[in-house]
């Protein structure tokens, strides 16, 4: 194993993902990295590391850490954080419960072209989650998932209900 210094050079986040797939010593390396790349501003290691406190695989499962970050993230238009930040807001992981800005979140991501975010403001606009139930936006947001290869089996919307 070769030790890499840490630098805060734009290719830190690349070389935190390539020692990511290492053994433990190389993902204290990576962990560090991530850390650097996120003080110096790099949204996709502030993701990251959002995910990694999200999903508790390379760190301990923290929420509040996670939110922390994914507020970041949304804060710069990030769209996956913006939608892990919403599924944490919809499931109250790390924050309050709250159905409204967890629709928001969707949406912001879901323009910004986040597949899964698409279909889950079709689910929103659907079943009234977070907003007014309104079944025709609920159809074309639906009907854009299925173009990006999203949903389709699960999804309450019919091949007849799509434009």
């Amino acid at each position: 194993m070769t030790s890499e210094p840490l630098d805060s050079s734009s290719d830190s986040y690349e070389r935190a993902l390539r020692l990511a797939r290492g053994s433990e010593r190389e993902l204290a390396q990576a962990l560090e990295l991530l850390q650097q790349a996120h003080a110096d501003g790099d949204v996709r290691a502030t993701y990251a590391l959002a995910s990694w406190y999200l999903y508790g695989e390379q760190v301990e499962k923290d929420y509040q850490k996670a939110v922390s970050l994914l507020k970041v993230c949304a804060a710069k238009f990030y769209p996956s954080g913006l939608y892990d930040l919403a599924v944490a807001y919809e499931l109250g992981h790390g924050v309050a419960r709250d159905l409204r800005r967890a629709f928001e979140l969707y949406l912001a991501a879901g323009i910004r072209g986040d597949a899964q975010a698409i279909e889950e403001t079709g689910r929103c606009y659907f079943y009234g989650v977070g907003i007014g139930e309104d079944r025709d936006l609920a159809v074309v947001w639906y009907a854009r998932a299925r173009e990006l290869g999203v949903g389709e089996s699960d999804d309450p919307v019919t091949t007849e209900d799509l434009p």
